[in-house]
């Protein structure tokens, strides 16, 4: 064909079917959504998306894999490696569920941690797009939780003793209302 564009080959296969594809649109190539990614550390887990674009004729795997940045895995995250799968004719992204551990630290200081996140040998006639390579940031610890009353004004008799107010105490992680005791 020497340099024809957008030619069409006939008489590949794609799950048994015979298939045709537009040269014009190059090798099947496989990347990472994004450079960068941010979570917090009281999540439990962040979706890396890894996207697949250009011909679809072939089935193609690549591996992924991370590693320690300023994290460290067992401690902060764990650690992953594997292989993507796409069969032929599909195009439609993948994602990981990557895992965070939460340390429950209460400091809202506390330092961001990296993590490393890699793709590497692809198959199937597919190449590396860009980004292969991304950067995960774990930030810093729980900030403190803050206590809100549902109205401004509670009436109370002088000379009471206590009073029980329950409900709309609220701290980022609970999962349910506290009861929030005040003492005279």
């Amino acid at each position: 064909m020497g340099g024809a564009d957008n030619a069409t080959i006939s008489g590949g296969t794609c799950a048994g079917a015979a298939y045709v594809f537009n040269t014009a649109l190059g090798p099947p190539v496989v990347q990472l959504s994004s450079s960068t990614y941010l979570a917090a550390e009281n999540t439990s887990s962040i979706a890396i998306t890894v996207n697949r674009s250009g011909n679809s004729s072939n089935a193609i795997d690549v591996n992924y894999t991370t590693s320690n940045g300023t994290a460290v895995a067992g401690t902060n995250y764990t650690a992953a490696s594997g292989t993507l799968h796409w069969e032929c004719g599909r195009q439609r992204p993948q994602e990981l569920q990557h895992p965070l551990i939460d340390q429950h630290q209460s400091n809202a200081s506390a330092n961001d941690k990296t993590v490393n996140i890699g793709l590497s040998s692809p198959t199937g006639g597919a190449t590396l797009g860009s980004p292969n390579s991304a950067v995960l940031t774990i930030t810093g610890g729980t900030p403190p939780g803050t206590v809100q009353f549902s109205a401004g004004n509670y009436p109370v008799s002088e000379g009471a003793g206590s009073v029980y107010h329950h409900g709309d105490a609220q701290q980022l992680g609970w999962s349910s209302q506290r009861e929030l005791r005040d003492e005279q």
